[in-house]
């Protein structure tokens, strides 16, 4: 059987435990209360700080994105641009060529006409030397005499 003494300390520790249910029912049920209000609220700064971290990681993102986007397009402008510029220094280049083609020409064409003419000037005078020398050796005194006499002729038909 059992003793007394184990049945005094159950009853004991039963009012003890229904005594303090009654006496501490009210401050735990507020502390419990208070604290899942307090994990809650904890909880719900937690989703709110997530979604937000979400918000801020999809804007970050997006902002990428288009940053990645508006990096091609400035390589895409500059690349444009560049071969625009190329394109202007290659007609520029060009209009230079064919100025210096023609001012060139245009030279050629002077010093031939100023050669031609010192040539012609240079074969009239030899002509002309050549015809004396010709004259001279073909031209007898007789001959000389007889041009002479009509050079003075008229001459003396003009006065």
């Amino acid at each position: 059987m059992i003793p007394n003494s184990v049945y005094y300390s159950i009853i004991n520790f039963t009012l003890f435990v229904v005594l303090m249910t009654f006496v501490l029912r009210k401050p735990l049920k507020a502390f419990l209360i208070a604290r899942r209000e307090t994990f809650e609220a904890m909880l719900e700064d937690a989703q709110r700080s997530r979604r937000d971290a979400e918000s801020k990681l999809a804007d970050y993102e997006s902002r990428m994105a288009r940053l990645e986007s508006e990096i091609a397009d400035l390589k895409k402008i500059a690349k444009d641009e560049g071969e625009k510029d190329r394109n202007a220094i290659v007609e520029q280049a060009k209009g230079y060529a064919t100025k210096l083609k023609l001012d060139t020409q245009r030279m050629i064409n002077q010093e031939l006409r100023s050669s031609k003419e010192m040539l012609k000037g240079t074969t009239i005078d030899l002509a002309i030397m050549m015809a004396e020398r010709m004259l001279r050796q073909q031209l007898k005194p007789a001959d000389q005499a007889m041009l002479m006499k009509g050079f003075v002729q008229k001459l003396e038909g003009l006065n």
